[in-house]
């Protein structure tokens, strides 16, 4: 696929919320847009990067300025390494040391899942924002978990 061809599926799939492009295609479980070209999965940040700022050096991570891992808006991306990425995390509140325990309530069970299903936010930002493990995030929004109760009723799920 060709530099045009692929700028122009980043622009379908792409839903502008705020100032972040959203994409709207598949996600993996960190919430990151991935796509898949002559049989190679590639992270949509990294790709929209590399077509809107250059190349990638080796080694060198993509960071997120609006933490927002389903964000492909290239102004929003900057080169990073582990360290610059550790380091930011812990400056916006973003970094964990130890275990999180938090009790979910029916209505931030549907939040989750109307927030994940539109797009605003990624499994990692809201395991962040509700103060659990990513995992059970994921048990929420693809209903292994909520699933008989009122939590589930006209809320969509999968990711």
């Amino acid at each position: 696929m060709n530099q045009e061809a692929i700028r122009k599926k980043l622009d379908r799939k792409a839903k502008r919320v705020n100032a972040c492009w959203i994409w709207t295609g598949y996600r993996n479980d960190e919430g990151y847009g991935e796509m898949r070209m002559n049989k190679k999965r590639y992270k949509l940040h990294r790709l929209s990067y590399e077509l809107f700022n250059g190349a990638i050096p080796e080694k060198a991570l993509v960071c997120h300025s609006c933490d927002n891992p389903s964000c492909i808006e290239p102004t929003h991306l900057f080169l990073g390494n582990d360290k610059i990425n550790s380091d930011d995390k812990i400056k916006k509140g973003r970094f964990r040391n130890g275990p999180i325990k938090k009790r979910l309530t029916i209505d931030e069970v549907c939040a989750i899942r109307k927030d994940y299903s539109q797009g605003i936010e990624s499994q990692v930002k809201l395991a962040s924002k509700y103060q659990v493990h990513k995992r059970h995030i994921r048990r929420i929004i693809n209903n292994y978990c909520w699933k008989d109760n009122e939590a589930s009723r006209d809320i969509p799920t999968g990711g």
